[in-house]
């Protein structure tokens, strides 16, 4: 039970602490590693990193903690600092009733994904930025994402929340206390999965299923609201439609990438998929570019086009590798984590087109090509729209009586030309964070893509992305290094460079890459691996963590790989190179353990660990 103190106490250590406030206000994120942080260091708010400063404040004084997750490339996130966190009154707020603390959930993924969970346990919701009120234990009693700062329709105001965050809190603190330590509780619970003798094809087949049955069958994708790119249900369709030649896998699997890279989803300009759209149709993005997830998409996109033959992916594909080439990759060669929604000139301005800005781009030549490819669509007074094509390159050759080679030239001019305009425009603001997992994610997908498409300059940037990683971002154990202070090692950093390595020495057999591997994999299971179900947990470990947390082996993926998927995917790349090792039994197991419980699970969100897991099992 947390100490209450009495209210001469406590306002006599309020005083000091105010006085302490005032002082280091804005210092402490100033010199902040990730810029998300560093971003608020002007807001008129004492901000702290996640770390044992805050908690303690907050038990000393009696107070809540205000936890704010969000990213850089959050455009709501931005939102909510605008208008919220730089408001005086709601600022004084803050101050008076809460211990305020902010996190950037690419650097701390791990802790993201616990307060995500436990919000949406209490509220059903969950997404960026993440507001959570939390006991000076660090346990959640309440929380939502982003709130306006005054009513707005149905929608409370923020000043309101927080009012009301910090008076249910401070009515019966020993009772939020106990509500936040159960709900801890049954978290943790849902975390623990038995090992169990599941029939893996039924499993498979179940999870395809659940996930078929949300196909979008007018515009593609899954899913009736907003559309975002669903990586590993594509990989699930992918091995369904090649493995096991399901029809329906093949055409969910081909309607869906079709309508990702025919809509605004895809950067038709610079290369590259935003994370989702807000309508069903795939006409209206928001513009965050994530290199994580692109790096998954690139995979299968090069996989499906490959294996169906199909010239529309494989542009695609080539055109995402040369996104993370021409925009991502940093001065150390490394690529850097995302481009932001929120350019110079406000979220999207610099990617609208109107129809006179296409044709001029396009020229004589070019002009009746891009007005079947892209259409005509100007509203009055409309600033432009988000590029998005109408149909493929084939059947707008068809109608112009053109050959599919000099359509295709016609079109890669026009693209280079507009790709020019937009820079022009503005730059895509890239955050520099370097994170292990997502290079590491790139670097496989361009050995991917070279083999599937065949193109060495691929297998090049990637080996060339691979050898950096393992040279700068390190720890002096040889461990992938995170730039937040208080980051843990992550198991999603150490296999996602151990199934690269593999690949990398599949691809070469270059000795080299066999030793990161190697090291990798033995790391990956001293360190996380779970030996009662011999699943992975997101993090070692530790008794240094400074508020109230929990054990995590997650299955359960969305836009990029979770530890499971990322731990499956290494051991089934060292298991052809090292058949007396651990690591194919250790598979084995790994992967029945997942299929004991995957079909109770949400299909979506279980398709990839079910992906994985089906394929370590069947030796693909």
């Amino acid at each position: 039970m947390g100490v209450v103190r009495g209210p001469a106490v406590r306002g006599a250590r309020t005083e000091r602490y105010d006085i302490l406030r005032l002082t280091n206000m804005g210092q402490r994120l100033s010199n902040a590693q990730s810029p998300f942080l560093r971003a608020a260091a002007d807001h008129p708010i004492d901000w702290f990193e996640w770390g044992r400063e805050p908690f303690e404040a907050a038990r000393s004084l009696g107070k809540p903690v205000l936890l704010d997750v969000g990213a850089t490339w959050c455009h709501w996130c931005h939102e909510m600092d605008r208008r919220c966190y730089r408001d005086p009154q709601i600022a004084a707020a803050i101050g008076q009733r809460f211990i305020a603390v902010r996190v950037d959930r690419d650097e701390r993924p791990d802790l993201d994904a616990r307060f995500q969970a436990a919000v949406a346990q209490i509220t059903g919701l969950s997404g960026w930025p993440l507001t959570a009120f939390l006991t000076p234990e660090g346990d959640v009693y309440f929380g939502g994402t982003y709130f306006p700062p005054r009513p707005e329709g149905s929608s409370p105001g923020f000043l309101q929340i927080l009012t009301w965050a910090s008076e249910l809190y401070q009515r019966q603190p020993e009772k939020r206390i106990e509500e936040g330590r159960r709900l801890r509780r049954s978290l943790s619970a849902a975390t623990q999965v038995p090992s169990g003798g599941a029939d893996p094809r039924a499993v498979e087949r179940s999870v395809l299923e659940g996930c078929l049955d949300e196909l979008d069958r007018r515009h593609g994708g899954f899913g009736s609201g907003a559309k975002f790119l669903w990586p590993g249900v594509l990989d699930l369709c992918l091995r369904a439609a090649t493995v096991h030649q399901n029809p329906r896998a093949k055409s969910a699997l081909l309607e869906t990438l079709r309508a990702m890279v025919r809509g605004a989803l895809f950067d038709h300009t610079l290369g590259g998929f935003h994370r989702y759209t807000v309508d069903v149709a795939w006409q209206q993005p928001h513009y965050e570019k994530l290199l994580a997830e692109n790096a998954e998409m690139l995979a299968v996109l090069a996989s499906a086009a490959a294996h169906f033959d199909d010239r529309e992916l494989a542009h695609a594909a080539r055109r995402t590798a040369q996104f993370f080439r021409e925009v991502l990759r940093l001065p150390s060669g490394l690529l850097g984590a995302s481009t932001s929604a929120d350019g110079e000139s406000g979220e999207g301005a610099a990617s609208l087109w109107t129809d006179a800005e296409i044709a001029q781009i396009a020229g004589e030549e070019g002009a009746p090509l891009a007005r079947l490819l892209y259409g005509s669509a100007d509203a009055p007074d409309a600033p432009g729209r988000p590029l998005a094509r109408t149909g493929s390159l084939e059947d707008a050759a068809r109608r112009l009586a053109l050959e599919e080679t000099s359509a295709q030239r016609i079109v890669e001019q026009m693209e280079a030309r507009m790709a020019h305009a937009r820079i022009s425009r503005a730059r895509a603001l890239v955050d520099r964070s370097i994170f292990p997992s997502a290079n590491a994610a790139a670097a496989r997908a361009l050995l991917v893509a070279s083999q599937s498409l065949r193109e060495e300059r691929f297998a090049t940037w990637g080996l060339e992305i691979l050898g950096l990683l393992a040279e700068q971002n390190v720890h002096p154990s040889g461990r992938p290094l995170r730039r937040a202070v208080s980051a843990p090692p992550l198991a999603e950093d150490t296999a996602a460079i151990a199934e690269a390595g593999w690949r990398a020495f599949a691809a070469t057999g270059d000795p080299r890459w066999r030793k990161l591997a190697t090291e990798r994999t033995e790391d990956l299971l001293q360190h996380f691996a779970d030996p009662r179900t011999a699943l992975f947990r997101d993090r070692v470990p530790s008794a240094a963590e400074p508020a109230a947390s929990w054990d995590s082996t997650p299955l359960e993926s969305f836009s990029t790989p979770s530890a499971n998927v990322w731990a499956l995917r290494a051991l089934r790349g060292a298991t052809p190179f090292e058949p007396s090792a651990p690591w194919g039994p250790w598979a084995q197991r790994c992967a029945r353990t997942i299929l004991a419980v995957a079909g109770a699970r949400e299909p979506l969100a279980a398709a990839w660990a079910t992906c994985e897991a089906a394929a370590a099992l069947a030796g693909d």
